[in-house]
């Protein structure tokens, strides 16, 4: 297993740090926070290959770049379906996210499905 950190920041993203983020064996997204799409690329990662995103939970420094990363995807031609696998309430806060936006309906040309967990309180 490989896991490259491509932010461990704390609540806001720094000049030198990005947010929450991990990149696991090159097909796997930890957390999308603020700055980790820009460090997905500057460290030689590739859009096309990632097939899940698992998000922790719905703080926005742990899930706002997963809108810059679906353009990103989408730019580079994108056409296979992304897993977002996350707490209940994560379909409802990336459509938000991608809704207000103003990504256009026919931009995105693959599937972005999802898969709620019901997390119990630690």
């Amino acid at each position: 297993m490989k896991i490259v950190v491509l932010g461990s920041g704390g609540s806001a993203e720094s000049a030198n740090r990005a947010c929450s983020s991990y990149l696991i064996d090159s097909s796997i997204i930890m957390d999308a926070g603020p700055g980790s799409y820009k460090n997905l690329l500057k460290y030689g990662g590739n859009p096309l290959k990632i097939k899940y995103f698992l998000i922790t939970h719905l703080h926005g420094d742990h899930f706002f770049d997963i809108g810059a990363f679906l353009w990103g995807m989408s730019y580079y031609g994108r056409t296979e379906p992304v897993t977002v696998i996350g707490p209940k309430g994560v379909k409802e806060a990336f459509d938000s996210l991608i809704q207000h936006a103003n990504t256009p309906k026919t931009f995105m040309r693959f599937d972005v499905k999802y898969r709620e967990l019901n997390l119990g309180k630690i």
